[in-house]
């Protein structure tokens, strides 16, 4: 497979209007992360970019001719929209428009690599993207978060800072509240500040489909490395949450019973207090990548994904 010209990317975005159809080096990417596009599928594809909170934040909009709903997907920690080709392939068959977008530091998007002071940043730009989205009259339907992203989803709710969220179809995947082995990580933290400004991260162990993690290890957008800084905004995260009152939103929660990304356990009752209307689903012997685990338990995974978005089996 040809390499991904990712900096040729981002610097012609820098440089792009606001909103731009393919290009040669866009082509590239959707193709190197093996979107299912081809002129006979009738899919307006866009990229397009805002400026929030002293970032450019890439967001992608693909756009089947008869849409029947409109699904944001938000991806987590570490990742990047391209990630999400198989589940957008999907939804697109379906005859659901996606729209995706970059988290600050991570894929397309400016920004310190996969670094955050400030967890409330991650709010700050969903709000800037869904204000986009409604000033052409685009508001998603549902929100699909994963990880890092339903963190964002997490405090948006509690905090109430985005009451656009208020009528949307809000599905959490394997969310973060506490990372796992949270009081090790704590104490190694207090430990090394002083000395450390990143931490070097080890093999990936977040899917069972060993295409899909050999794919990770192979993507030229991935970041290898945590910022103590982040680590630093996601303790104050989670410490923030517990002045929230409990929210009566109903959403959804999918996660994995062998997930070693986040402390799994806490993070479901954590979330049954504080949004007692939840509607829960653990997938056993899944991991922290769920919607892209072995074939089984994607398949059960996606299943209910497709049930909660109200789309047929087929």
């Amino acid at each position: 497979m040809e390499p991904l010209a990712n900096e040729k990317i981002s610097q012609q975005l820098a440089l792009w209007p606001e909103e731009t159809l393919f290009t040669d080096e866009l082509k590239q990417y959707f193709d190197y992360y093996r979107f299912a596009l081809t002129e006979a599928d009738d899919i307006q594809v866009q990229v397009s970019y805002i400026n929030v909170a002293r970032h450019r934040i890439a967001v992608y909009h693909l756009t089947p001719k008869k849409p029947i709903q409109h699904v944001l997907i938000m991806h987590g920690y570490l990742d990047h929209s391209g990630i999400h080709a198989d589940l957008v392939n999907d939804l697109l068959s379906k005859n659901c428009q996606v729209s995706l977008y970059d988290m600050p530091g991570h894929g397309l998007s400016t920004g310190p690599n996969a670094d955050i002071d400030d967890f409330r940043c991650y709010v700050e730009v969903l709000g800037a993207v869904l204000t986009a989205f409604s000033e052409k009259k685009q508001l998603p339907d549902a929100v699909l978060a994963h990880s890092t992203g339903a963190a964002a989803l997490i405090l948006a709710l509690l905090s109430g800072e985005l009451p656009r969220l208020a009528a949307m179809n809000i599905i959490l995947v394997a969310p973060l509240v506490r990372i796992a082995n949270w009081y090790r990580i704590k104490l190694t933290y207090h430990l090394i500040r002083h000395w450390l400004s990143e931490v070097k991260l080890g093999k990936i162990d977040n899917s069972a489909d060993r295409k899909f993690t050999d794919f990770l290890l192979a993507d030229p957008l991935r970041h290898c490395v945590m910022p103590i800084q982040w680590l630093e905004a996601a303790f104050e995260y989670e410490k923030s949450l517990s002045q929230y009152p409990p929210c009566e939103k109903s959403i959804t929660v999918i996660q994995g019973s062998d997930d070693t990304t986040v402390a799994w356990s806490y993070n479901l009752r954590f979330l049954h207090h504080k949004f007692p209307q939840a509607r829960v689903y653990c997938i056993e012997d899944a991991k922290h990548h769920v919607l892209y685990e072995r074939e089984a338990l994607r398949q059960r995974a996606r299943e209910i994904l497709y049930e909660r978005l109200g789309l047929s089996k087929d």
